[in-house]
């Protein structure tokens, strides 16, 4: 899988937030997936709610993308 292109007027904080977002949720669905090839179900869907939570927080990110002039410090002057 290759990166998306970042458009050039994200936010570098809301971004940093999206990209931990997804790779929480990147590792937890690893980790169900072991569990299920350790027959642990318990710990399987322990980690499939920690991934539902991640997808949670990088789609609320999603819907609330900042526009980068609203986050930019003031120009001096």
């Amino acid at each position: 899988m290759s990166a998306a292109p970042v458009p050039p007027d994200a936010d570098p904080a809301w971004l940093h937030a999206l990209r931990n977002a997804v790779n929480a949720a990147t590792v937890a669905v690893a980790a169900a997936r072991s569990a299920l090839e350790s027959d642990d179900p318990g710990r399987a869907g322990f980690f499939l709610e920690e991934s539902a939570g991640a997808c949670r927080r990088a789609a609320q990110l999603l819907h609330a993308r900042p526009e980068r002039h609203v986050n930019a410090a003031p120009e001096r002057g």
